[in-house]
């Protein structure tokens, strides 16, 4: 049972690493400037995204997610007295820190945030309305460099492979085959 374990772990890792690996040399994990009106059709398959062209006003803070986070919601400028409609949402945990005016640097990585449900409950009780396709930025947040994709990667397949030697070799040594 614990090779089986130890051997899915590792492929796990393996297969993640080399993903990371991919995505990193040849495209989605690569930081692509995306103007606010480009975005309006979306971000494609881009993984980490910069913003330019908007400002960002808070709408919620202190939300709690399922996990126990604090978060802070924020959407793109300008926001105006009439219902608002964005298709563009910023968020960051509670202790980071990130200036919520800071215009230069809207940039993070392109992930939904813990406890999607209650996130659109917070908004709509913010008055903010979501249009399709909705864009979820994780302020400040990069991915994994290279070298961290490339230690998972080879430390997945060092996993398995060992776990599998020590098996083959604690196998052969009880039956006394040798291979």
């Amino acid at each position: 049972m614990w090779r089986l374990l130890l051997v899915v772990i590792g492929l796990i890792l393996m297969i993640g690493g080399c993903n990371g690996l991919v995505s990193s040399q040849f495209g989605t994990y690569r930081l692509r400037v995306i103007p606010v009106e480009a975005a309006r059709k979306g971000v494609g398959d881009a993984d980490y995204v910069r913003i330019t062209g908007t400002g960002v006003s808070e709408v919620a803070q202190g939300f709690l997610s399922s996990n126990g986070v604090k978060l802070r919601l924020f959407v793109a400028q300008p926001v105006t007295d009439a219902p608002l409609e964005t298709h563009l949402i910023f968020w960051t945990e509670s202790g980071a820190t990130v200036s919520p005016v800071d215009t230069a640097d809207l940039s993070g990585t392109v992930e939904r945030p813990p406890s999607l449900p209650k996130l659109t409950a917070a908004l709509n009780d913010a008055g903010v309305t979501l249009r399709e396709p909705v864009t979820y930025v994780h302020l400040g947040e990069r991915p994994l460099s290279w070298p961290w994709q490339l230690l998972m990667f080879l430390g997945g397949i060092g996993l398995a492979v060992t776990t599998e030697a020590v098996h083959h070799k604690k196998t052969h040594a009880e039956t006394g085959v040798r291979s």
